[in-house]
């Protein structure tokens, strides 16, 4: 297991400063999330994607994933505000809208990523998790979901990269039992699971239990803190209520070898500060398990 640290905390910095940072943090591979303004595929030349692997050799890093899940740059720039919006809006459009358009440009945006992790070397996307039901039953939603993921399957089994699917509380997908239920949907064995500790916890399950349960499908794990309370609020290792040493001693129980990624997006007013003290605490946990 290595550990990573996701760009989407640097959203006040561009991704050549997000990378410097992470990489003088002292974590061997950086999640790069696909949104602006770091690297939505859209806005992205050849020679851009060429900027990218070189600034990633230059600092030593690895990708650990792609994060596909957030997707504001769609909206557009909005006036007065140089963050992406709220959480919410992270989740539209989404590949169970009722408008058609609206889910076309979620699947288009997942095929650019696909082929930006083949062009950037990193294994795994993570997505939503469908998208959120406003309404309508979950079979439906489910439905909608499943036909997506068979049109994306195809392009993500050529290029050699996991579609991981992200559980989300308020979301189609919530719970791990939800997931491995719907996985029976799924043929291709390039769909698996983006196992973020912090949903998991916040929809009342334990995560040691949970990894414990899903086993393999795990491929990725995007990881925080979360308050005892459960609400879902992204903190840093040890500001929460999560058992990370038995989650970690779960992990090795399974054979988990792939990226653990440092996920704390909220931290945009000093994310330096947060990946360093987190990477400490993680380091110490590591060596407690």
């Amino acid at each position: 297991m290595q550990l990573a640290f996701a760009s989407s905390a640097f959203r006040r910095f561009s991704l050549d400063e997000a990378l410097d940072q992470i990489a003088g943090a002292g974590y061997p591979a950086a999640e790069i999330m696909c949104d602006a303004p770091h690297a939505y595929p859209e806005h992205l030349s050849a020679a851009d994607r060429r900027a990218i692997r070189e600034a990633l050799k230059a600092r030593g890093l690895a990708v650990s994933n792609l994060n596909a899940f957030m997707m504001t740059a769609v909206h557009g720039p909005r006036a007065g505000d140089d963050l992406p919006r709220q959480a919410r809006d992270f989740w539209y459009p989404s590949y169970i809208d009722p408008d058609p358009a609206e889910r076309r440009k979620r699947i288009d945006h997942t095929r650019a990523c696909l082929q930006l992790a083949h062009d950037l070397g990193s294994p795994t996307i993570s997505i939503e998790p469908g998208g959120p039901l406003d309404g309508r039953d979950e079979q439906t939603g489910l439905a909608l979901f499943e036909e997506a993921l068979a049109e994306l399957a195809p392009q993500a089994e050529s290029l050699d990269v996991l579609v991981c699917i992200e559980p989300e509380p308020g979301l189609v997908i919530e719970r791990s039992e939800q997931y491995l239920d719907f996985m029976r949907r799924i043929t291709s064995p390039a769909v698996a699971m983006n196992f973020d500790v912090g949903h998991i916890y916040c929809v009342g399950e334990d995560p040691a239990e949970a990894v414990g349960k899903l086993g393999r499908q795990v491929r990725h794990i995007q990881l925080e803190d979360i308050a005892a309370s459960r609400e879902h609020r992204h903190l840093a290792p040890g500001e929460g209520a999560i058992d990370f040493v038995a989650l970690r001693r779960a992990l090795a129980a399974t054979g988990y070898d792939g990226y653990i990624t440092v996920e704390l997006y909220p931290y945009v007013d000093d994310p330096d500060t947060a990946g360093r003290a987190a990477l400490a605490h993680l380091q110490a946990i590591a060596a407690e398990a």
